[in-house]
């Protein structure tokens, strides 16, 4: 019994200290999808394109992952890069192209050629 009893001890404070060794993660990491774009709502930017918000949102996603990597969705192709954060800035390369935008409260604000989108994080 005390042999046991030491184990199950043993293993408890094993994964105490394991659980203590992950950091912390980024709040940026995640699925942004778009939101807005060229100055419209979602709603209206769909509208004007004859499809509905949920195809509209679809269109472009973004995911941020862990260690900087990058996957653009853009009309059912995908790409790879890298993006990083400095504050609420956003810098995304991808294929050669550096692109800067901000990054806040969950929403991606990327303005291109003085045209503006808006991505917001899918919770």
């Amino acid at each position: 019994m005390k042999r046991t009893l030491s184990i199950l001890l043993a293993v408890i404070m094993l994964l105490s200290l394991l659980t203590a060794c992950g950091g912390k993660a980024d709040p940026n990491i995640g699925v942004y999808k778009l939101s807005g774009a060229m100055g419209y709502s979602l709603e209206e930017f769909a509208g004007m394109m004859g499809i509905t918000e949920e195809e509209a949102a679809d269109m472009i996603q973004m995911e941020l992952k862990d260690k900087g990597v990058l996957a653009l969705t853009f009309d059912g192709e995908t790409e790879t890069g890298t993006w990083s954060a400095d504050g609420e800035t956003l810098t995304i390369e991808d294929a050669g192209e550096s692109i800067t935008g901000t990054i806040k409260d969950g929403v991606i604000t990327i303005e291109i050629e003085g045209e503006s989108m808006t991505l917001t994080k899918v919770e």
